[in-house]
């Protein structure tokens, strides 16, 4: 047994060294590559490399699978269109839940921060549970303030058009918390779409 335990801490050292070697040769090739690249042309090269991952923009929360089928080390990515979990420190999500699907999030108890997309429950263990729910409620209000605006907007314009034939003027940017008057419309923007509901009623949730 103690010689079978001495192979494979050899096996499992020699493993460690052939990947950092490989890491190693990785980093020196691509740092070749861009040599001779000034400080400018080389952020511009980062930026482009960055803006590749499926998480760009996103905020990153460390998080720990308490249900719902992920490992246990994981990160939260919350990001304007979405919130995604991925294995930490790996690049690709293992999913990705629009908000549309969304129908609850918050936290049922300290530490602790529940999503429900459709009929599926996910638990994640997590000290920054006030730092989530802000975050995606603000996203979530930007979302349901845009599209009230749109329809409202629209809507404003085709009657504008029916009286003078004429465009009417832009209007200008505001505020992009959801006022009491934009609440009061959202219903009547939303009833031809089941996910702008939920968007609305997580709205009205917090």
């Amino acid at each position: 047994m103690k010689k079978q335990r001495m192979e494979e801490e050899q096996m499992l050292e020699m493993w460690i060294k052939e990947e950092m070697s490989a890491t190693r040769a990785s980093i020196v090739e691509k740092w070749s590559r861009l040599n001779g690249l000034d400080q400018h042309q080389a952020m511009l090269k980062y930026m482009t490399i960055i803006k590749e991952w499926p998480g760009y923009g996103s905020t990153l929360f460390d998080v720990e699978c308490k249900e719902g089928g992920f490992p246990h080390d994981l990160w939260l990515s919350v990001s304007a269109e979405n919130v995604s979990v991925y294995k930490r420190g790996e690049p690709k999500p293992l999913e990705t839940f629009p908000y549309e699907h969304i129908i609850f999030f918050g936290a049922p108890q300290p530490c602790t921060y529940k999503i429900t997309v459709d009929e599926r429950e996910m638990f994640f263990e997590t000290p920054q549970v006030g730092e989530i729910t802000k975050i995606m409620k603000a996203y979530i209000n930007m979302i349901v303030k845009k599209r009230c605006s749109v329809k409202s907007v629209s809507s404003y314009g085709t009657n504008w058009i029916r009286r003078s034939g004429q465009l009417p003027a832009a209007k200008p940017e505001t505020d992009l918390a959801v006022d009491d008057d934009c609440i009061s419309e959202i219903s009547d923007c939303f009833e031809e779409e089941k996910s702008e509901n939920v968007l609305y009623q997580n709205l009205k949730m917090l």
